[in-house]
């Protein structure tokens, strides 16, 4: 049957700051063993077993797959909270030089097994979640708190938003992480806090989400960027067309003829088009001399019928233009303005028609 992959739960932990200079290596070896102590009892007090469990050490954490038949409700309660108490707990105890502090990922998806352990994009999207800088920097920012739980989009929508017992979504907040090729939303959770923090105001969490927001902006400018310059060649184009035409008013499919008339009168054109597809961001009529640009920031078409000249309505210069389907009212142009007209109200003379 060849590779074939298997559903698992995903949580993946690390120590804070493991690799301090502070800390000596017998330190890191009782560190590690706190660790796996408070996860068996965790672990138990879930109804979970090790002999449900895949784990792989990573160091300076570990990695677990739990299988699928474990209810994916258990990685958060109550084996997060009982995780989270018993890390309390411990902590108490243990000399404050020592103080163990985790990062929480909690995932699910498939998984690939081979000879040398486990690959998968779900195993590398926990991974991308673990490593990203806004859950150290939520850590730095509240110290008052031990463990810091992310969990991602794909749980959140499943499992936390569909509030099951003893999972609140109201005290999950969302949050941008940017890892290498990741660049996705997440949602943490800060346990045994009796209200959560606003984590947009931790200047940490501004600061480590700064370069992301930064990124973003970028993107979006160019997509701006582009729209405007597809609308400005159009628009040149037209222009063109315009003073070659002189005072002959073209007729024929996707092209509105006729003269426009007044309210009331009535009227003789159309506007009709069968588009097909050339490129990501422009389309073609080949029935009719236009152009359909695609804004990405208003998420719909614009049809600039290139061969028609100017209509004239109420004192008004409007341009035709056409809308997607399923959007009732045709739009015109008033100079370089799109104006959406319902069909009701459109001037006698421009008649949509598919």
């Amino acid at each position: 049957m060849g590779q074939e992959p298997v559903h698992y739960g995903i949580l993946a932990i690390d120590i804070e700051g493991f690799g301090r200079q502070a800390w000596t290596d017998p330190i890191r070896a009782r560190l590690r063993a706190r660790l796996h102590r408070l996860l068996d009892d965790a672990f138990a007090q879930a109804g979970i077993t090790w002999s449900q469990i895949h784990q792989q050490d990573t160091g300076d954490g570990v990695l677990l797959l739990v299988a699928g038949e474990v209810p994916a409700t258990r990685l958060l309660y109550p084996l997060g909270t009982v995780l989270a108490d018993r890390l309390a707990v411990d902590n108490q105890v243990a000399p404050t030089a020592e103080r163990l502090r985790l990062r929480l990922v909690a995932h699910a998806g498939q998984v690939i097994p081979d000879p040398y352990g486990h690959s998968s994009v779900a195993l590398n999207h926990a991974m991308r979640l673990l490593n990203a800088e806004v859950s150290r920097a939520i850590l730095a920012g509240v110290r008052d708190v031990d463990i810091v739980l992310l969990v991602s989009e794909q749980l959140y929508d499943e499992v936390v938003k569909q509030a099951y017992p003893g999972i609140d979504p109201a005290a999950y907040q969302a949050v941008w992480v940017a890892e290498k090729e990741t660049h996705t939303r997440a949602w943490v959770h800060l346990p045994r806090l009796a209200s959560q923090p606003d984590l947009a105001q931790l200047p940490e969490v501004r600061a480590a989400t700064r370069h992301y927001a930064a990124r973003l902006r970028w993107r979006r400018g160019i997509s701006l960027g582009v729209a405007v310059l597809l609308l400005v060649a159009v628009g040149l184009t037209v222009a063109i067309s315009s003073r070659h035409r002189g005072a002959a008013r073209p007729t024929g499919p996707g092209v509105l003829s006729g003269q426009a008339g007044r309210p009331g009168q009535p009227g003789q054109g159309r506007v009709c088009a069968r588009v097909a597809v050339l490129s990501a961001n422009v389309y073609h009529d080949p029935n009719s001399s236009s152009l359909v640009i695609k804004s990405k920031s208003r998420g719909e078409g614009i049809e600039l019928v290139r061969d028609e000249p100017m209509v004239e309505h109420d004192g008004v210069a409007y341009r035709a233009v056409k809308v997607p389907a399923g959007i009732p009212s045709v739009g015109w142009m008033r100079g370089q303005d799109l104006v959406d007209v319902p069909l009701a109200q459109l001037p006698a003379g421009a008649k949509a028609c598919g």
